[in-house]
């Protein structure tokens, strides 16, 4: 609702009725460059994103995966059948 002040949160009932955990709209003013992305974790270590952007070609698929608590392993696939794989480490001073 709209009491206390709180307003509508369109971006958090989007995520809640599609079953996300994280939903984005990118490309500033620009619909040729704009793109959406969703993503959800599949179990707490697991997160799996898709993207589409406006141009014909640019849907994109990833997990990542968590190893240990500072490295996180990732794979990506993109429509046109390209693909990476990369590897993300982290430390704490």
């Amino acid at each position: 609702g709209y009491g206390g002040g709180g307003g509508l949160d369109v971006m958090g009932t989007a995520r809640d009725l599609l079953g996300v955990d994280d939903l984005r709209i990118e490309g500033g003013g620009d619909p040729q460059n704009a793109k959406v992305g969703a993503g959800k974790y599949l179990r707490e270590d697991v997160y799996l994103e898709l993207e589409q952007g406006a141009q014909s070609g640019s849907g994109r698929a990833s997990i990542a995966v968590e190893v240990s608590p500072s490295i996180t392993v990732e794979t990506a696939t993109g429509e046109r059948g390209q693909s990476s794989v990369g590897v993300n480490w982290t430390h704490d001073y």
